[in-house]
């Protein structure tokens, strides 16, 4: 592996680590399986070997529920880790499900433990421990709205919060993940959010056209992402040669 030439090296391992031990990291950490679409990187409940580094794609995190279905709990993105959590009792609590073609680092816990006296990594770990506890988090505030339209608010903001971390434009990207997906994850029927993005759009606050995104105002979504009703009136009807507007295309 070179990872002093990753783009990824500064968020990751070798941004606390010193010339020789990024050398010596470099000989230990692996290339983890390429996976395509649908493509499991580990499954809940198998014994955990080590943490991934996602190089490239995009992979949905999921459990199953008390009715034995799947909940979707949280997408990752190019530079999230994977399957911290199971550095608290040896096995991965979430199954790891490729969105797209995906790559990832291999970091297994004897490499961790071979550097374990240096006090810069053990706080970076900590850190994204703590980040991955944020992350549920957040993921429960979603869920817990009563409101669809909040539920869909935050997981929009919270989606802008992530690409704008990885130095991409917040108002401008593509969802990786399908409309199924997002709907799964914030315990909503598809035709719910679909009805939620198309009220969206009709009052200017974004547009979603197959997985593009466009946020239009982003202080009336976060408004709704805080439980209060969005300003600016009646619906924005755009009419062209007397035809109705374009429906909303799924995501």
């Amino acid at each position: 592996m070179h990872c002093r030439r990753c783009i990824r090296a500064a968020q990751c391992l070798p941004g606390v680590l010193s010339k020789s031990e990024i050398k010596k990291l470099e000989r230990l950490v692996t290339s983890g399986p390429l996976l395509d679409r649908g493509d499991e990187l580990f499954r809940a409940g198998q014994p955990a070997e080590a943490l991934y580094v996602i190089r490239s794609g995009a992979v949905q995190s999921s459990t199953a529920n008390e009715h034995g279905s799947q909940q979707i709990v949280g997408f990752m993105l190019a530079g999230d880790f994977l399957g911290v959590s199971a550095l608290y009792d040896g096995s991965y609590t979430t199954t790891a499900t490729a969105m797209q073609s995906t790559s990832a680092c291999r970091i297994s816990f004897d490499v961790l433990e071979q550097f374990s006296g240096n006090s810069a990594l053990n706080r970076f770990v900590m850190r994204r421990l703590g980040h991955e506890l944020q992350h549920c988090r957040l993921a429960r505030l979603r869920m817990a709205a009563p409101r669809s339209k909040t539920r869909v608010a935050r997981f929009i903001l919270h989606h802008m919060t992530m690409v704008a971390s990885r130095g991409l434009s917040a108002t401008r990207f593509r969802l990786p993940m399908a409309r199924w997906q997002i709907a799964n994850h914030l315990g909503l029927a598809i035709e719910s959010l679909s009805r939620e993005l198309a009220s969206f759009r009709a009052h200017g606050i974004l547009e979603v056209r197959n997985r593009e995104v466009v946020v239009r105002d982003v202080a009336r979504l976060q408004r709704l992402a805080d439980g209060l009703p969005h300003e600016g009136g009646a619906p924005i009807v755009k009419m062209t040669g007397g035809r109705r507007p374009n429906k909303l295309q799924a995501v």
